[in-house]
């Protein structure tokens, strides 16, 4: 099981955005967790994710290894507008 801070990494790294994918930082992070949490919140279905008040970037997603692609490249297209992509 992925921590978030993981999830988001390889998100970053979908995007290809120099400097972020090896050195995010703390507003990249707030963003991205902000944003996960937000998609996970608009499933119809539970899927295991640990949601938090405050996300701790370290806390274990809860997600099944079987979701985490599916979700990193869908929080990477969320992610897009924050930084002038298509």
């Amino acid at each position: 099981m992925k921590t978030k801070i993981q999830i988001t990494r390889k998100a970053y790294a979908e995007l290809r955005i120099s400097g972020i994918t090896l050195a995010e930082g703390q507003e990249d992070v707030e963003l991205a967790l902000e944003t996960l949490e937000d998609f996970m919140s608009s499933f119809p279905i539970d899927l295991g994710y640990n949601f938090e008040d405050q996300p701790d970037p370290n806390a274990r997603s809860g997600l099944h290894s079987n979701c985490n692609n599916a979700i990193q490249l869908a929080l990477a297209i969320q992610l897009c507008t924050a930084f002038g992509k298509d």
